[in-house]
């Protein structure tokens, strides 16, 4: 049984994690501008979490269970910066796993049931591998799945806004292109020119799960506008174009089935690495 609503879950933990935040403010209770762009990336991963949960995830979680949980998914993003200076894991810490350790140093998950306690720590301590564990529980899988599907939602807007107004590398390496063209996503270890990085972020498309998270990305028009930062060569409007297609077949897919599955590997598991 849950010691409060769901609602007055959300609603408790907010009050603690804007309380948490003073803490890396500055003179006039300021925050420097890394730090006030993951306070804004962390509320928009709420709104689109909640978008995603209202939309279908086989009832399994409550909307605001995964509000908490995108809520609290990069609290150890604020440390990370304030010891290291950088939100690179490869050169600090794992944000992921630094934030499960400040979340169980303050409680803050003390109004939740064990159960729900559980859930949460397992989808932010995922949120940020490459692949989620199969042998999850349902909910377990289900949750993950959630938060990082709005996690890519709001870092592709913001790759797209900061590319805005950045060239085009034309420094693509061929494996990585082939491995965009066979759907299949593109180890970050494998990211070597701006190229590469842009082509990394498309290739998270082949990594959703939900119907919702593909009504947006189509939506927005965010395959488009990454293409639109590589080459306009032949090969790469064709791979735009298969991508944005298959996009289209999942949904088409999923509107023919029962019941609100989310989307598995692209088609099929034996594309995704």
């Amino acid at each position: 049984m849950q010691k409060q609503g769901t609602t007055e879950l959300f609603s408790s933990l907010h009050k603690a994690f804007m309380m948490y935040l003073k803490r890396f403010a500055g003179k006039n209770n300021t925050f420097s501008a890394p730090i006030k762009l993951k306070i804004a990336h962390t509320f928009r991963v709420v709104r689109e979490i909640r978008t995603i949960a209202e939309h279908g995830n086989n009832g399994l979680i409550h909307p605001d269970i995964a509000k908490c949980t995108a809520l609290l998914h990069d609290i150890g993003r604020f440390q990370q910066y304030a010891s290291f200076g950088t939100y690179d894991d490869r050169t600090s810490i794992n944000h992921a796993a630094l934030g499960i350790v400040i979340i169980d140093q303050l409680n803050l998950l003390s109004q939740h049931t064990e159960a729900q306690q559980n859930l949460i720590r397992t989808a932010i301590i995922h949120h940020n591998h490459a692949i989620v564990p199969e042998n999850l529980e349902p909910d377990e899988h289900t949750l993950a799945h959630m938060l990082r599907d709005a996690d890519k939602l709001d870092i592709w807007k913001l790759t797209i806004n900061q590319d805005m107004n950045k060239p085009v590398d034309s420094r693509i390496s061929p494996e990585n292109l082939e491995r965009l063209r066979t759907f299949r996503k593109i180890p970050y270890a494998e990211v070597v020119t701006k190229a590469d990085a842009r082509m990394f972020r498309i290739s998270w498309v082949f990594d959703v799960h939900f119907p919702q998270t593909i009504r947006t990305i189509l939506s927005r028009g965010y395959i488009g506008q990454m293409f639109s930062k590589l080459p306009r060569t032949k090969q790469l409007q064709e791979v735009q174009e298969t991508i944005e297609n298959l996009l289209q077949y999942r949904l088409k897919e999923q509107s023919l089935q029962s019941n609100n599955r989310p989307f598995q590997s692209a088609l099929g598991s034996g594309l995704s690495d």
